[in-house]
């Protein structure tokens, strides 16, 4: 063999090139080699004792070993040994007031089907472990390792260990590149191995040495997680639609490729709002979760399986390629956690936890000056309406809008007689570093969404999609004088009706609109923003307002 791989850079070196203090390895069947200098050949490689095997295509045995291959039996292969293999694990039972959540580079060691025999085990940093096989032999075992180590794997074997598992450990692994993101998946469990290719849809934990210069494109959501050995991590969720920026990030900065998932799934209902650490998929607490499913190409439906806690139940999908699935809880599932698997294979994991009162990531928080202070809300929430409808009502004003540079907006604005709306994009471009928080919006572009707001002549909306939405229309210039009359009651109760369908108890005194006189109900009405779906409802009744029959002199 005139030619082997390098261990540690994995580069294909001549034989008279390659140093003997070097490390090398078979580039067909992965097995150590060691560098020969005869003086009857010319330089060349040769399989370690014991390791080549007749199979490899570039094993070559000396004579007698031929021989003994010729005359001895076939021997039956034993049971298959697994790699070794490198995975990250986070810290159990995280608080959050420490700071962000820490995490481990481990080494797994397989299971081995003998239990004579012990190996030690170089984990890096000087730590050497001695290993019974007998422990091996209940199963594989995961240690912890230094992730600056540059490989990991067997630096002694006892002579009585089983060739074959002797070949799998002493098969040293790669630790962390140092010039690319190293990318493990985001499982189920514990141990989040090392991924191979990326799949639309799914998350992974990104590590990378943190001297390095990487920045995180629009288009992945990311949450940062603690610095180890100076190693950082985030965890990153992919979108499910395609995104070629996105993709040559991936490309060029992993080293991996990118396949097309055969299924996609989405939730329904209820809206979920975050991913905490694990990857899991937080939800508000609710009785019901409801799932659309997808098989793509030639995928059979197959089964559909739910775990909570120490109970499964399945759900057989037959049919058609597209599906709705009802998962219902009759006692609610706040505080549980809920895992899905599609034929076995890992879904999403849910945890339901009640909505946190403060904005959280991925979100959109928006910034007001109001009678001289200071209010901040999310737009999904409530608060953040009432704000946007005192800025259109010139009492208050629009600050600052932060967002993920992951999520996309609009500024959509018409007049009363156009049908076309005009359109402007609201993004922010990620700085230079890793961009893992909120980024304000220009400064022109907030002056721009005040100006648009304060226009009532415009029908207006500010358009986050899943994370917020608020529209307002035109308001007519004509306003009404009730100083000396009352709108009919069955006026008055569609009224109230649209003010409470449209989520507005109560006017901005507290007071609940069925307690209102007229007076104050109409002004509460005419401020009131209504969801694009009603506003054919609330022109009917200005209108309605504005025709005398409909009001009645007072006693």
């Amino acid at each position: 063999m005139y030619f082997a791989a390098e261990r540690r850079s994995r580069e294909i070196v001549p034989a008279h090139k390659a140093n003997a203090w070097r490390d090398y390895f078979c580039p067909t069947c992965k097995a150590g080699v060691f560098l020969r200098d005869g003086k009857r050949r010319d330089k060349h490689f040769a399989h370690m004792p014991r390791q080549g095997k007749p199979e490899c295509e570039d094993f070559h045995p000396s004579n007698e070993l031929a021989r003994s291959w010729q005359t001895n039996t076939v021997v039956t292969p034993g049971p298959s040994v697994d790699p070794l293999r490198l995975g990250i694990e986070l810290e159990p039972d995280h608080v959050s007031v420490r700071g962000p959540r820490k995490w481990r580079l481990c080494l797994t060691v397989p299971k081995s089907h003998d239990g004579r025999g012990k190996i030690s085990i170089d984990l890096g940093g000087g730590d050497v472990r001695l290993i019974t096989l007998a422990k091996l032999s209940l199963g594989a075992q995961t240690y912890v390792v230094d992730p600056t180590a540059a490989e990991f794997g067997a630096k002694w074997v006892s002579p009585e260990v089983h060739s074959d598992y002797k070949s799998a450990v002493e098969e040293r692994t790669a630790g962390l590149d140092n010039d690319t993101m190293n990318a493990f998946s985001s499982t189920r469990q514990k141990l989040k191995p090392l991924t191979d290719a990326f799949c639309w849809g799914e998350s992974y934990y990104f590590v990378w040495m943190s001297k390095a210069t990487f920045a995180f494109p629009p288009g992945l959501i990311s949450h940062a997680l603690a610095e180890n050995r100076g190693w950082s991590c985030a965890l990153g969720i992919l979108p499910h639609a395609p995104d070629a920026q996105l993709a040559d990030w991936l490309t060029t900065n992993c080293n991996l490729p990118i396949i097309r998932a055969k299924r996609e799934w989405a939730i329904v209902y209820p809206p979920p709002y975050a991913f905490d650490d694990n990857g899991s998929l937080e939800i508000p607490a609710t009785t019901e979760v409801v799932l659309a499913l997808k098989s793509i190409g030639s995928e059979q439906a197959g089964n559909l399986s739910c775990t909570v806690g120490a109970a499964t139940v399945y759900l057989e999908l037959a049919g058609t390629t597209q599906h709705f699935a009802e998962l219902s809880e009759p006692k609610g599932t706040a505080n549980k956690v809920v895992h899905l698997a599609w034929d076995g294979a890992h879904v999403i994991t849910l945890v339901a936890k009640p909505y946190p009162e403060a904005p959280i990531e991925p979100s959109v928080a928006l910034e007001f000056e109001r009678e001289g202070s200071k209010e901040s809300a999310a737009l999904h929430q409530t608060r953040a309406r009432h704000f946007l409808s005192d800025t259109r009502n010139a009492k208050a004003r629009l600050t600052a809008i932060h967002v993920h540079s992951a999520l996309r907006g609009e500024l959509r604005h018409r007049k009363v007689d156009a049908l076309d709306w005009t359109t402007e994009a609201l993004t922010v471009t990620p700085a230079g570093s890793l961009s893992l928080r909120k980024t304000p919006l220009a400064t022109d572009l907030i002056e721009r969404i005040n100006l648009t707001l304060q226009d009532r002549s415009l029908d207006v909306a500010l358009d986050f999609g899943p994370f917020g939405h608020f529209f307002a229309s035109r308001v007519d210039e004509v306003q009404i004088t009730v100083s000396a009359f009352r709108i009919r009651r069955q006026l008055r109760a569609r009224v109230e009706w649209l003010c409470k369908a449209s989520g507005s108890f109560v006017a901005g005194q507290r007071q609940p609109v069925g307690m209102l006189d007229d007076r104050a109900l109409i002004d509460h009405f005419f401020q009131l923003v209504v969801p694009a779906e009603l506003l054919a409802h609330k022109r009917a009744l200005e209108s309605a307002l504005r025709n005398p029959a409909e009001h009645e002199n007072r006693p």
